[in-house]
């Protein structure tokens, strides 16, 4: 990720948002991304870069026991499920 803190602007409060949002995440919270051709900038010898989302969420990893697996599968079904309303 680039560590540059000019692309560090966007509040925590709307990073926790788009965690919340995605619903889950791994160790390497994934976005939309997009690639950029060199193209795009109307120069000669330019580099194609990568537009992305990221956010860097801190804390402690906690392994949950197998019993709350159902739980969370379901909680997390409902709320996507419930973004596909009304079904055809």
């Amino acid at each position: 990720m680039h560590p540059n803190p000019a692309f560090r602007k966007t509040a925590a409060d709307r990073n926790l948002a788009f965690e919340r949002a995605r619903g889950f995440g791994v160790l390497s919270v994934n976005g939309p991304d997009a690639y950029v051709s060199p193209d795009w900038y109307g120069m000669a010898d330019q580099v194609p870069t990568w537009n992305y989302i990221a956010v860097h969420l801190r804390g402690t990893l906690v392994q949950l026991p197998d019993e709350a697996m159902d739980g969370h599968v379901n909680a997390l079904s409902d709320r996507f499920e419930a973004r596909l309303a009304p079904k055809p």
